[in-house]
């Protein structure tokens, strides 16, 4: 049997892992949305509010999509701050 540090390291690394993952996850299926449109935003980090503003700049976006864009960005700002902290 491990003890209890070990096993409570594993735990969050483990969590780690899956925080970091979720996060990836995420910034993909953004920027597939992206390029759905043909708007790329190369190495631009995805979760600074720049980003954002230069994003909804390149198009006029339909009221759906701005809502799309919405929970997308959120869900990368939500991602990124579990990875940050460890699950």
């Amino acid at each position: 049997m491990r003890d209890p540090l070990t096993r409570e390291r594993r735990e969050l690394l483990e969590a780690h892992f899956n925080a970091t993952e979720a996060g990836t996850r995420a910034i993909n299926e953004l920027r597939c949305y992206f390029t759905q449109f043909q708007n790329r935003p190369g190495k631009r980090d995805l979760n600074h509010a720049q980003t954002r503003e230069w994003i909804v700049a390149r198009r006029e976006w339909s009221p759906l999509q701005r809502t799309l864009l919405t929970l997308h960005f959120e869900r990368v700002a939500r991602h990124s701050g579990q990875a940050s902290r460890g699950g």
